[in-house]
């Protein structure tokens, strides 16, 4: 994989700083400065199961691919126009749009605020 990195916070995220050779935001992590313009999409279901799943945990959700319409989580562009599409495992399909999300200075995402509180949702997934 190249410099993009995808990360799910309740959501997927991925920095909107600088835009290189197609239409996905990069950019370079370092150790100065902070992420303030993110592309979101979510939120996206985490529902229980009654099986234990590897990580120990009882929730689906890291073990979902959402976005297979986008070629699956690894190959997955976003941009701001970027819309999916899928159905639950309670066979209920779901809309998605990114949009943009401007933080603070500190860089912080609150989903809460943003979304206001999204109980069982997916918590944290990185790719």
């Amino acid at each position: 994989m190249t410099n993009r990195k995808i990360l799910f916070i309740a959501f997927i995220f991925v920095p909107l700083l600088s835009f290189r050779c197609s239409d996905s935001p990069v950019h370079k992590l370092s150790g100065q400065g902070v992420i303030t313009e993110w592309v979101i999409l979510g939120p996206f279901p985490n529902p229980a199961v009654d099986t234990e799943m590897p990580d120990g945990s009882y929730q689906l959700g890291y073990y979902t691919d959402y976005l297979e319409s986008l070629g699956s989580e690894p190959a997955a562009t976003l941009s701001i126009d970027t819309k999916i599409r899928f159905t639950d495992e309670q066979k209920i399909t779901h809309e998605l749009a990114c949009k943009k999300h401007i933080t603070e200075k500190h860089g912080i995402v609150n989903f809460n605020k943003i979304y206001h509180y999204c109980p069982d949702v997916e918590i944290f997934k990185g790719i």
